[in-house]
């Protein structure tokens, strides 16, 4: 998948279950041509996105040590350009300030088995 410039979505998945991003990866490279990284917290999370620069960065919420929330707190102050979008099993779990995250999405992991839904997603984030 592409944006408007012609070039690859770079996407970094962020969860502490490594077989979660094995599966999600999977599934991101099925359905667009994206480059996809991973990272095992938000703390190599932030490091890696000061390397990388990923364009899209899905984030769980609920992980050891730094937050979802947090690092997207962190990423969205060191970046402005990059799309951030909050994973979580439940938006009940979700607390009050997700606003503050700077995500430009919050939605539940379920919401990424509906057919079509990531590949549009990340079309829209790419825009």
């Amino acid at each position: 998948m592409t944006g408007a410039n012609g070039a690859a979505a770079s996407v970094l998945i962020v969860d502490d279950s490594s077989a979660f991003r094995t599966a999600f990866r999977s599934y991101l490279l099925d359905q667009s041509e994206c480059e996809v990284a991973e990272a095992p917290s938000g703390e190599a999370a932030v490091k890696m996105c000061r390397e990388l620069s990923p364009k899209i960065v899905f984030m769980d919420l609920r992980m050891p040590g730094i937050g979802g929330a947090e690092a997207c707190r962190q990423i969205r102050a060191a970046s402005a350009d990059t799309r951030l979008v909050l994973l979580s099993a439940s938006l009940r779990d979700a607390p009050q300030d997700l606003t503050t995250s700077g995500a430009a999405r919050i939605m539940t992991k379920d919401e990424l088995l509906v057919p079509g839904r990531i590949r549009a997603l990340v079309q829209q984030l790419m825009e």
